[in-house]
């Protein structure tokens, strides 16, 4: 059996089915009618607007039961905004003609470029003008979807609060949505607009690690080791030198 706390082990299992539900969001590509315009970021605005506003109303109406129940509403709560959120960003797509060109990658980075960019981060490459993405391995998505997991979680927190509000809680939840998904627009926009590039090869594209900084040491620690080091040297011998006799002492 587990020594985990129930808080710990309850945050693991949330975290979970995050990760997992991130990777059934971007598993398939959503379609889209939309062609490249004339107009391309005056569209996108308005594709933009549309889906923020059905986002935000779909989180808000997960959100409306309060207390418990409105807790079990929070991962279908996710699926559901990022779902529209994927189709958003799909139309952005098909708006700057890069339809072609749009892969699972580029919809992680877009979902989650303002939530978690270090996660993200790798996976497209601005080179001036040009984008290249990455194509990574399954592991390395699943890696990356896991880390993105890990900040969506700690988001969670002031959503879960909120459930506990009757009405007030849904209205925070819808805006706050509403506002995230003209973050993952605006990230969409930025991207096709520029040209685009996509690995031939498949590569294992991981986030990078934070370094640990050396434990430093404490007082004590640091005198035990001068201590220690000063026993372990060698003592050195004083060889007197003798004085040669004096005339007088002959």
């Amino acid at each position: 059996m587990s020594d985990a706390p129930p808080d710990e082990k309850i945050a693991a299992t949330v975290h979970s089915r995050i990760a997992q539900t991130i990777l059934d969001a971007i598993a398939h590509i959503p379609d889209t009618d939309e062609r490249k315009s004339r107009t391309p970021r005056e569209q996108a605005r308005k594709i933009a607007s549309a889906a923020a506003a059905r986002a935000g109303l779909s989180a808000g109406a997960l959100a409306t039961p309060p207390g418990f129940a409105g807790m079990l509403t929070l991962i279908p709560e996710l699926l559901a905004v990022w779902r529209i959120q994927t189709k958003m960003i799909a139309d952005i797509a098909g708006i700057y003609g890069q339809t072609l060109k749009l892969t699972r990658e580029q919809m992680l980075y877009c979902l989650f470029r303002a939530t978690a960019p270090t996660a993200v981060g790798a996976l497209v490459v601005m080179v001036g003008e040009s984008v290249l993405v990455r194509r990574p391995t399954l592991r390395a998505i699943q890696k990356i979807s896991e880390k993105v997991g890990i900040k969506v979680t700690q988001g969670l927190l002031g959503k879960s609060i909120a459930r506990w509000l009757p009405l007030v809680g849904a209205l925070g939840v819808g805006a706050y949505t509403y506002y995230e998904t003209g973050r993952v627009a605006q990230t969409a926009i930025e991207l096709f607009e520029r040209a685009i590039e996509v690995e031939v090869t498949v590569s294992d594209v991981t986030p990078p690690t934070p370094r640990q900084r050396p434990k430093k040491r404490t007082t004590g620690e640091a005198a035990a080791k001068k201590s220690t080091a000063k026993k372990a040297e060698p003592a050195k011998r004083t060889r007197r030198t003798r004085k040669p006799p004096s005339a007088s002492e002959e």
